[in-house]
């Protein structure tokens, strides 16, 4: 494995990298914009079913710990495939986000524990 994929790894949610490619990053002000992609694989469920790639869906922006002094913001884009058998569309279910928020399970986890305080 690379030392920069090491780096992002200890850098970014445990396991995204699993998921997801880094194709980019930038800085924006007090914000640093860090872009992944979804790779291209069929969730599980759907392996045996005929199907094609189908674009994606539109980009998210999910909130992360802070990077030193800069905001962290994960750009994703989260693939789409079509089940050429039966024209249903279909998206991979990974478990990244904390329910009703726009941030990782890990910084809102973090946020309500501090608000205790």
């Amino acid at each position: 494995m690379s030392i920069y994929k090491e780096f992002a790894q200890a850098l970014l949610p445990d396991g995204i990298l699993d998921y997801c490619d880094l194709t980019d990053f930038k800085k924006k002000g007090n914000a640093l914009l860090i872009f992944l992609e979804e790779k291209p694989v069929i969730p599980s469920e759907y392996k045996d079913e005929s199907y094609r790639l189908n674009g994606f869906m539109p980009e998210v922006t999910i909130k992360d710990f802070p990077i030193r002094e800069f905001k962290a913001e994960l750009k994703i884009k989260r693939r789409r495939w079509l089940l050429t058998g039966s024209n249903t569309k279909v998206t991979g279910n990974w478990d990244l986000l904390s329910p009703g928020t726009r941030m990782t399970k890990g910084f809102a986890d973090f946020l309500k524990e501090l608000a205790k305080y």
